[in-house]
């Protein structure tokens, strides 16, 4: 997308195109997941650790909506979670402007 096209959506069309990046980071987390679980599990020691591994344990999706009460300071982690989300756009941009 073009900056003079991206200056030029209306607050629904935004909402809608972080929402679609939100749901490809979430695929390609999880498709890490599956492959950080399988390596993991095949590697497993049923006597150290009795459950499988799953996807999920091998990735973060930080549920930035909810933000923090007023007055109440936001944790180390939140902080990162909310940084890391942030900074995903501007590598989309990055990649998007050298057409990657």
């Amino acid at each position: 997308m073009a900056d003079e096209e991206f200056w030029r959506l209306t607050p629904r069309q935004f909402k809608a195109l972080t929402e679609r990046l939100d749901e490809s980071r979430q695929r390609e987390d999880f498709r890490f997941g599956v492959l950080a679980s399988v390596v993991a599990n095949v590697n497993r020691d049923p006597k150290v650790r009795a459950e499988p591994w799953d996807p999920a344990d091998f990735f973060y999706l930080p549920d930035i909506e909810k933000a923090p009460a007023e007055g109440h300071r936001m944790t180390t982690q939140q902080i990162k979670a909310v940084a890391h989300y942030l900074t995903g756009f501007a590598q989309a941009k990055a990649r998007d402007k050298d057409g990657s």
